[in-house]
């Protein structure tokens, strides 16, 4: 008996494949690409928001404060791999 293939659709498979690669993506699903939208120059500084941080507790425990910082990075160690 030949195997009828009629009612399989590639296209389907394979939107469903990418949905599930996209949900197993560790890290890169992660990174936050939001900071400037404008390419920069080399030597120039930018501003980027540095996260909070907190520290577990036994139950019952305190509130903790967010603080909100900011920290300057200055681009002037770019890298590149150039190929042929």
């Amino acid at each position: 008996m030949a195997n009828n293939l009629n009612l399989y659709d590639p296209l389907f498979y394979a939107q469903e494949g990418l949905i599930q690669l996209q949900k197993a993506l560790g890290m890169a699903s992660r990174v936050h690409r939001g900071y400037d939208k404008e390419p920069q120059q080399k030597g120039s500084t930018i501003k980027i928001s540095k996260p909070g941080t907190f520290t577990a507790q036994d139950a019952p425990s305190n509130d903790q404060d967010i603080n909100a910082e900011g920290m300057e990075i200055k681009l002037d160690k770019w890298k590149e791999v150039k190929f042929g």
